[in-house]
């Protein structure tokens, strides 16, 4: 009793120590640095526009994720051609050191240290129904594996009860197992049954929420959100945006918080 005693605090021990190793992520924000006449404020959101030859385009910085910038983005097209918009064409070009002013049109070349391109919403659909691909088969797999080892042990317990042999505490002790087995299985099955759930989730998302690849007759305009990786180190962002003939570009502050 002692030795599971100390192997028990032990245990507890060695998680507390983990649980306190956990640090808080920095958070993270923009401010615009190009804000003019042509910006609004719709409730606490900074709407930024450009135009350029009768195509429009209006950047919101709305919050940053652990991983990502995210900005809602419209393009109206009021010109004559149509216009393909790709989010893939949208680059962040980060400079991660102070400078004597404020940029506000685009960055100065030579203090550019990083690029980083937009997330790309085709790309991360195909990676969640991959991931989704494979947990289902593993949901198959692992429920064909279950039946056959219950079977086989309901086989294998008729087989006992019927040789008279079987003790009291022997079925005791295969209930327990079985029990043990069953909860076993069935946290499994829950948790792949989650992770597909929040597989669908993400494909959603990608798929109704963020900007997708699109294409923009005249008249007509496009919206969704738009993912930029952070780039921790960066004290100024430019995004730059092509869209035909066109170049796009949004400069912003980042400011970075530690709790």
């Amino acid at each position: 009793m002692s030795s599971r005693l100390d192997l028990c605090l032990g245990a507890a021990l060695i998680l507390a120590v983990l649980l306190a190793c956990a640090n808080a992520s920095p958070v993270f924000r923009l401010d615009a640095t190009g804000a003019d006449s042509s910006s609004t404020w719709v409730q606490g959101r900074q709407i930024l526009t450009r135009t350029a030859d009768r195509l429009t385009l209006s950047i919101a910085y709305e919050r940053s994720t652990s991983r990502d910038h995210v900005f809602r983005m419209v393009v109206r097209n009021r010109g004559d051609s149509t216009v393909l918009v790709d989010p893939t064409d949208v680059v962040a070009r980060v400079a991660t050191r102070r400078l004597s002013g404020v940029p506000t049109d685009s960055l100065p070349a030579d203090v550019v240290r990083e690029r980083v391109r937009a997330r790309d919403p085709e790309a991360k659909i195909l990676e969640a129904d991959l991931r989704q691909s494979r947990e289902q088969a593993e949901a198959t797999n692992a429920a064909a594996f279950n039946l056959l080892a219950v079977t086989l042990d309901a086989a294998g317990d008729v087989a006992a009860e019927a040789s008279g042999n079987r003790t009291e505490q022997e079925r005791t002790t295969d209930a327990v197992e079985d029990a043990a087995f069953a909860e076993r299985t069935e946290r499994q099955a829950a948790r792949r049954r989650r992770t597909i759930s929040a597989l669908d989730r993400t494909r959603r998302l990608w798929s109704s929420v963020a900007f997708r690849k699109t294409t923009l007759p005249p008249g007509t305009h496009a919206g969704g959100r738009l993912y930029v990786p952070i780039v921790e180190d960066g004290r100024f962002v430019e995004l730059r945006m092509e869209a035909g003939p066109h170049v796009f570009s949004f400069v912003f502050q980042q400011q970075r918080y530690d709790p």
